[in-house]
């Protein structure tokens, strides 16, 4: 059987931070001024953002609109006149 030697990081962490040492390395780092953090946001991740604030879709409208689409009762002529009665109250008024 052989034998294995035990595994120490004394001597690896000694190296990287001197032991005794009168600085600490956050001090060191502390006297060189720092670049600011940036965050880049892709356009994606602004349409995401976008969608997590606009209103959930009613689903229960759009199955019943579908069914009356289908079902050649959607359009009415009462619809109609509503539609185009906002349409028209939405434009801008003519100049005299």
């Amino acid at each position: 059987m052989s034998h294995i030697p035990a595994v120490s990081t004394a001597g690896q962490l000694a190296s990287v931070y001197r032991v005794g040492r009168s600085e600490s390395p956050s001090s060191a780092s502390a006297a060189t001024p720092r670049a600011a953090d940036r965050v880049e946001l892709s356009d994606e991740a602004r349409a995401l953002s976008q969608l997590a604030l606009d209103p959930p879709i009613r689903e229960d409208l759009v199955s019943r609109v579908r069914s009356e689409i289908e079902a050649g009762t959607y359009l009415t002529d009462d619809k109609l006149d509503a539609a185009v009665n906002r349409l028209l109250g939405s434009l801008p008024s003519p100049e005299a």
